[in-house]
């Protein structure tokens, strides 16, 4: 994992951790007031962005898959990276579900996604692969 800002970042990285951004606008959590936002980008060079709709704790919609599955809906399954955006202060991670999604997504093309989990304003930002983040998904190979 590394430590970064927005401004450490090459102008593709940069346009998706700006997607993620505009994305956390359109989240919608009136219950626990968590907004993130997701954008994904894909070998063909597309980006498509995903935003949390958190509605209750059993039927949260988080901004991860949100990107993917849109992605995956327009024939863009080759995802090789992935920008969250927080509210906060420091940056959040992916939960449980989502990191086994995005490691099936990863496998399903047999790329390792590489993860740009940002602050509020981009001052943080986290660099790693899914492969750091979880390292011991369920798997049948």
């Amino acid at each position: 994992m590394e430590i970064l800002s927005i401004n450490d970042l090459n102008d593709t990285e940069k346009r998706l951790v700006e997607v993620a951004f505009v994305a956390r606008e359109k989240a919608y959590s009136p219950i626990n007031n968590i907004y993130i936002g997701a954008a994904v980008f894909d070998s063909k060079g597309e980006i498509t962005p995903g935003a949390n709709y958190g509605i209750s704790s059993g039927l949260n919609i988080c901004a991860e898959r949100a990107a993917i599955v849109t992605a995956n809906s327009f024939g863009h399954f080759e995802i090789t990276k992935l920008a969250l955006a927080s509210q906060g202060d420091e940056p959040l991670v992916s939960c449980g579900p989502c990191r086994q999604f995005i490691f099936e997504t990863g496998k399903r093309s047999g790329i390792v996604i590489q993860i740009f989990s940002s602050n509020k304003d981009g001052s943080i930002i986290k660099r790693f692969t899914i492969d750091e983040l979880y390292p011991f998904p369920y798997s049948r190979k």
